[in-house]
Order: C-alpha cells, then structure tokens, then sequence
C-alpha cells in the first residue's frame, strides 16, 4: 500500500510537470511562429542551386508514465543525426566554395586596382623632378643665350 502511493504521488508529480512543460512549449514562440507546430520552422539551401535543403521542424511528443516503453528511438535518433552531419558536411563544403571564390574575386579586384593605378595614377615625386629639370635646363640655356649676346657685344667692339 505504502509503494503504491508512492506511486501514485510520483505518478501526479510528473502529470503536473508535464502538463507544465507542455503549456510552456506550446506557448513557445519563435520569430511569430509555434516552435512545436507542423509547419517547418526554418529550411536551409545546402547548394547553389537549391536541390539539397535541411529543414527545422519540432513536434511535440507526449509521454505518460504508464506506459513509458523506448523502442528503437535510439536508432531513430542516431539516424536522423547521421543525416544531420552529412548535410552539414555538404554545407560547410559549399560554404568553403564560396570562401575561395570570394578569396579569388577579392584577389581579382585588387590586381585590377592596381593596374588601373599604374595607368593612371600620377607619381608626384617623379613630377616634381621633371619640373625641377625642365626648370634648370631653362635657365641654363637663358645663361648661355646671355653670354652668347655679351660674346657677340665683346666681337664687335673688337671689330670697331
């Protein structure tokens, strides 16, 4: 008599939890959608064109301690996170893919940059010394035009 109302005390301890729980989950919401309704709650392209998808959708599955019995679960459980790891091996492969094509588009864009920097980008101090060049050859050939004209000057007084 004793166990069986310990078993019956256990028995209303765990209908009030479950009853809890389940308003709880119910009542749970995600993004405006029931996290335990029908519908998926979320769905993943695992390739570019969209023919692989992983989707997220929770159920809710009663137990009642009456008649608690696991059957083949586990083995359920371990193949649904077969299938799990597997389309996330996929993914990541894809997300790798998409790394280097980002990784190989980036490198693209800078070596064309850097063309484009060639072709048109001005080096100043390659400016500035053509300018000071042009400049001293200016007023070099303006001192030999002047001593040319003295010399002419010098010639013709010589000839007076």
């Amino acid at each position: 008599v004793k166990d069986q109302d310990k078993l019956d005390q256990w028995t209303a301890e765990f209908d009030a939890l479950q009853a809890e729980v389940q308003s709880i989950v119910d009542n749970s919401m995600v993004d405006g959608k029931q996290v335990t309704g029908t519908d998926e709650i979320t769905s993943v392209a695992l390739d570019p064109d969209a023919t692989n998808s992983l989707s997220v959708t929770f159920t809710t599955d009663l137990s009642t301690i009456s008649a608690l019995a696991i059957t083949g679960g586990a083995a359920g459980v371990t193949t649904e996170m077969g299938k799990a790891l597997s389309y996330l091996t996929e993914a990541k492969k894809f997300d790798n893919i998409v790394d280097q094509q980002v990784r190989m588009t980036d490198t693209i864009i800078a070596s064309k940059q850097a063309v484009m920097s060639l072709i048109t980008d001005i080096d100043e101090a390659e400016q500035m010394n053509e300018v000071v060049d042009l400049s001293i050859r200016q007023q070099a050939a303006v001192s030999m035009m002047a001593q040319g004209n003295m010399l002419q000057s010098s010639l013709a007084r010589l000839y007076e």
